[in-house]
């Protein structure tokens, strides 16, 4: 089992402005940041500019535990091949 996060957001407040297709809010609550040691593999992936920001003011982020992948574009062949190799380093 693992988790790989494709350019997530900052933070929670910046999920609150968001909407999906039907134009309902993304998270129907306010919900708490994220606040504990995750026990199982986790991966982020986003391009430079992004990361920079993630690294600035997102905890998964900014732990050493977590894997980081910085790509030009979420979409191409590199990236995919970035989530392939993760996963076949974590064993799925």
């Amino acid at each position: 089992m693992g988790l790989f996060l494709l350019s997530p957001p900052l933070n929670n407040m910046e999920m609150e402005s968001s909407r999906s297709q039907d134009g309902l809010p993304v998270l129907p609550t306010r919900l708490t940041e994220f606040n504990f040691e995750p026990f199982f593999p986790i991966a982020i992936m986003a391009t430079s500019e992004r990361m920079k920001h993630l690294m600035k003011s997102n905890q998964l982020a900014q732990a050493s535990a977590v894997h980081k992948y910085v790509v030009k574009c979420l979409q191409g062949q590199r990236a995919y091949n970035d989530v392939q190799d993760w996963l076949d380093d974590i064993g799925i």
